[in-house]
């Protein structure tokens, strides 16, 4: 057709429209780097096709190549010098169909896409350098390598860095911890949300599964690092979560309960003992197992002293003496549903952890009445309710064995099910 005669390589539907003048990347120049003698439009109905058929010996010149493309898309193409609004010097440009077909409408591939990759950064000494270099250039999900040569001090070495698909992330960390440069150097590991990079898409496209559902697992053990132990400032949010939930059993109010359960920094210590269940790092599991032994103690003894003092003062809710708490009881009634609770919530807890989406953590920590349960306990020692302390004490229990056994177990299953994918594409799956 004379549509394929004009553009050829480009869809029939897309060439007639050029043609016509409605293909949106067909529009109006009104910008100042308009090319002058083309009436201030890129694409002008009349004398498209003497200027098409112009350019068909592969040879235009730049104002004749600013009349086949839109302005927005001049500077790319070398058509504006940087920071500038007007023409260069004219000269000759050549266009291959390939090219014309990028001209006239945006390509759909990875420089358009919103990539996600890690960005490693790595001190390595000089002896190491050439091996690993040899070997990131050799992995496919490797890109944008840089190599600065006796740039790092302290410890002293040359610096290489590079982007990896976060698909295939743990295979190049566990590599580079197989050179021991974790040891006689470093690895820093950063986030990069977006790159719009063809040779990250490729890398991207490389490595297998979505990068949505990756998991790097230096990264999980940072986070939970960070939330593992006690301080001052855990036991201080502990504590406030304890009274603020005491006060909630006092005057029956679930909305009091639900910012217990929001303060109470807990969760912390709980997936520091899943992760070393995990990973068979006791150090991670007793660190998290004394945070909850010195902070639930500290948050039931000071439920306890509020309740002992309003009860001394006379201020405890008559509601809550005669036994009324229609909105709160089932904290110290533990049932099926708060197991079938504590269950969902270990196993979005895991996977909001390893993918570091603290919406889903949020929700974990309103769902399960750890802190709550803690103030309870304080609660009816201090008003000399064994029966209901005892209740307490039991979904207390139940929530902390049932959230680090089930949050252990999704961890596994996560690791397992990423080992059976951590396989490279072939180069026919990539087309």
């Amino acid at each position: 057709s004379a549509a394929h005669d004009l553009l050829p390589g480009v869809p029939g539907r897309v060439a007639r429209e050029a043609l016509a003048g409605r293909h949106p990347s067909i529009e109006d120049g009104r910008s100042d780097c308009s090319p002058a003698g083309h009436g201030g439009r890129a694409f002008r109905r009349g004398g498209h096709s003497e200027q098409i058929r112009r350019d068909r010996d592969g040879k235009v010149s730049d104002a004749e190549l600013a009349a086949l493309i839109p302005p927005r898309r001049w500077r790319r193409f070398g058509l504006c010098g940087p920071g500038s609004t007007s023409l260069t010097a004219p000269s000759t440009s050549t266009v291959t169909p390939t090219t014309r077909r990028t001209l006239l409408w945006p390509p759909r591939n990875g420089c358009r896409k919103r990539l996600r990759v890690l960005h490693v950064r790595v001190v390595s000494p000089a002896g190491e350098r050439a091996g690993l270099v040899e070997d990131l250039e050799l992995h496919g999900a490797v890109c944008n390598i840089v190599v600065i040569v006796g740039a790092a001090r302290k410890p002293d070495g040359d610096v290489v860095e590079f982007d990896v698909a976060r698909e295939a992330a743990n295979e190049v960390i566990s590599l580079l911890r197989v050179r021991g440069l974790h040891r006689v150097g470093s690895i820093a590991v950063d986030r990069i949300d977006t790159s719009l990079s063809e040779v990250a898409a490729g890398a991207e496209a490389y490595a297998p599964g979505d990068p949505s559902d990756a998991v790097v697992w230096e990264e999980v053990e940072a986070r939970v690092r960070g939330e593992s132990g006690w301080s001052v400032s855990f036991i201080a949010l502990l504590v406030i979560a304890a009274l603020i939930g005491a006060i909630g059993v006092l005057v029956d109010s679930p909305i009091l309960i639900v910012g217990a359960m929001v303060v109470g920094p807990e969760f912390g210590p709980i997936a520091s003992i899943a992760f070393g269940l995990h990973t068979g790092r006791l150090a991670r599991v007793r660190r998290g197992a004394e945070a909850l032994a010195v902070g639930l103690p500290a948050a039931i003894a000071a439920a306890a002293l509020l309740t002992w003092l309003l009860r001394l003062l006379g201020r405890v809710p008559p509601a809550y003496l005669a036994g009324e708490r229609p909105l709160t009881s089932f904290i110290a009634s533990p049932d099926l549903f708060a197991v079938m609770v504590a269950v969902l919530a270990g196993v979005a807890g895991a996977v909001s952890l390893t993918e570091a989406r603290h919406g889903a953590l949020v929700g974990v920590l309103i769902s399960v009445t750890t802190i709550p349960a803690a103030a309870n306990v304080g609660v009816a020692l201090a008003m000399s309710r064994p029966g209901e302390a005892a209740g307490a004490l039991a979904q207390l229990s139940l929530n902390l064995v049932i959230l680090v056994v089930v949050g252990a177990a999704t961890f596994r299953l996560q690791a397992v099910a990423l080992r059976r994918l951590a396989h490279p594409r072939r180069p026919d799956e990539l087309r």
